[in-house]
């Protein structure tokens, strides 16, 4: 089953979404392209039709209220993620990384980035979606 859904941004676009490839179990994801190109409405998509047991938004910005779609928690830091909750227990978690600056992580949150996506999400119900702006256009 693919939706169709239009933009209201767009006159005449639509956007089409198939579940069969969105959210499987233990999976990365990452979404870029130029502002104001629909990344976000996209995932917000995602995170409305997938069954996830639990979704957690790391804003990188603390005005930002972009996923009001679904309940989820909210933090504004990596290093407030709960690493030490997730199980292999079965349970699926979404985790959602919103316009993170990644040039000036420092070591620490890159050793728990890395964790997560080496690890956890191999060896866990964890689903990361990466959301970043590019400066230019991809060719």
């Amino acid at each position: 089953m693919n939706l169709l859904i239009g933009n209201k941004d767009k006159d005449g676009w639509t956007e089409e979404f198939r579940p069969e490839f969105a959210g499987r179990k233990s999976s990365r994801y990452l979404v870029c392209g130029m502002p104001h190109c629909g990344k976000t409405r996209a995932v917000r998509l995602l995170g409305t039709v997938m069954d996830f047991d639990r979704v957690i938004v790391v804003y990188g910005y603390k005005k930002s209220e972009e996923y009001t779609d679904f309940v989820h928690e909210k933090l504004y830091d990596i290093m407030d993620i709960p690493v030490d909750e997730f199980d292999h227990k079965g349970k699926r978690t979404l985790i959602i990384l919103e316009d993170i600056s990644f040039e000036d992580l420092g070591r620490e949150r890159e050793k728990i980035l890395r964790n997560i996506m080496k690890y956890l999400c191999s060896h866990t119900g964890l689903t990361v979606y990466i959301i970043c702006q590019t400066r230019r256009k991809i060719k």
